[in-house]
Parts: C-alpha cells; sequence; structure tokens
C-alpha cells in the first residue's frame, strides 16, 4: 500500500491532532535534510567568491512538485525553512512557490542544489592544483607557466 505525500500530511478522516502534527513535524526535519543534502559536492571559496562577485556564497534550489496546497499550516512551516535557510539564493523562494500544488499523486520531492551563476576562479577544485603547481615551481620556471 502506498500513500502520497499529501495524504500522509493531510490525513484521514478522525485522524488525532497529534499524529498529524508528529507527521508534520517529521516532513519539516526531512525537508531540512534534503536541503543540506542537495547543495553542491564541488566546493567554491567564499573569499574568492566576495573578491570576485561582491557578496557571499549563495545555494539555489529547485524542487519538483510540493504537494502541500491545501494542507496550510505544513506549507507555512516549509516555506519558512526556505525562507530562513542560510546562505539562500533569492530564487528559491519563487521555485518553492511556483512548485506548490495539490497533487494527490506525489510520493517524493526532489531537490537540486547549485551555485549561483559564479566565475570559475572561485571554485576550489579548480584553483588549488594550479597553486600548487605554481608554488612546486622554482622562480625561472615560472615564466612559462602559462604557456
Amino acid at each position: 500500500c502506498s500513500v502520497s505525500l499529501k495524504e500522509f500530511a493531510a490525513g484521514g478522516e478522525g485522524e488525532p491532532l497529534s499524529v498529524l502534527q508528529e507527521r508534520h513535524d517529521l516532513i519539516v526535519e526531512r525537508f531540512r535534510e534534503t536541503l543540506n543534502a542537495a547543495r553542491p559536492l564541488i566546493a567554491v571559496s567564499e573569499s574568492a567568491v566576495v573578491a570576485v562577485h561582491g557578496e557571499g556564497v549563495a545555494y539555489r534550489y529547485k524542487l519538483s512538485t510540493v504537494p502541500f496546497q491545501s494542507v496550510p499550516a505544513l506549507r507555512d512551516r516549509l516555506r519558512e525553512v526556505v525562507k530562513s535557510w542560510p546562505s539562500i539564493d533569492q530564487t528559491t523562494e519563487a521555485s518553492f512557490d511556483g512548485s506548490m500544488n495539490d497533487d494527490d499523486d506525489v510520493t517524493q520531492i526532489d531537490v537540486f542544489g547549485s551555485y549561483k551563476c559564479y566565475s570559475p576562479v572561485v571554485f576550489s577544485g579548480l584553483l588549488e592544483p594550479v597553486k600548487e603547481q605554481w608554488g612546486a615551481l622554482a622562480p625561472y620556471a615560472r615564466e612559462t607557466f602559462w604557456e
């Protein structure tokens, strides 16, 4: 027997309020865990982002269907998680609102995390090897490094 997320969150007739509250708490907790796990795997240098882009690191999240439009208490709690999430890009809130609906068949919410459009020089995986190679060269050998 498979239950949709909306059915799980809204409960059935006569479902005790305490059970629904526990379910909402669980969904909110899992949503936070999912946002954290959806962060990009590649690292950026915070100081390089500030130097190049003039602002701190920000994450963007895109979400699949979030079926809680008709469950206002849960919908509002999830929106508050998005609004208060650290280092979040402004586009994520609009993405969240656009994903919200009343689909009865959704059994999972997919979340994709990325960075804003950053210059390649801020990615640690790109600059660290260059830095190490440059540091290992004798001063006279650095003249041909960029050729």
